[in-house]
């Protein structure tokens, strides 16, 4: 995977806040989990960054993470968010239901064209939060 400005940074502090943070707080309660056809994947994922739906529901959550992260790393090192979102250790292998860009391209360009990527959602708000954490290296 190559891409165009500062990979290293954002590996490096998603690296230094794993090791440095063994006991990861967003663990996947079983009762948020459920099968999602298409539509529902679909709606229940901008759903969740609209604000509509205050719940944390997978796999939706996992592509509207990785979506998001994907967006804020290309607005905070540049790059492409495709490249991003297709690494498979963009999230840093802790979800089991992430999907990279090649496997899913019709989806992922559907969200980048409709999905609200600012952070005031609760869904989006706290998706941020980790973010600033994980991947610069920010603390509150």
């Amino acid at each position: 995977m190559t891409y165009t400005a500062s990979p290293a940074e954002w590996k490096i502090h998603q690296e230094l806040y794993h090791r440095l943070t063994p006991e990861h707080m967003d663990v996947i309660p079983e009762d948020d989990v459920g099968e999602m056809d298409r539509v529902t994947l679909i709606s229940t994922t901008l759903d969740m960054a609209s604000g509509e739906e205050h719940r944390s529901l997978w796999p939706a959550k996992s592509y509207l993470v990785a979506f998001l992260y994907a967006t804020w790393l290309e607005d905070a090192y540049g790059g492409s968010w495709k490249e991003y979102l297709d690494d498979t250790e963009l999230l840093y292998g802790n979800d089991p239901y992430f999907v990279p860009y090649s496997d899913e391209p019709e989806f992922y360009d559907f969200l980048h064209v409709h999905c609200v990527t600012t952070y005031e959602s609760p869904v989006n708000k706290d998706i941020r939060k980790y973010f600033e954490l994980e991947m610069l290296g920010e603390d509150d």
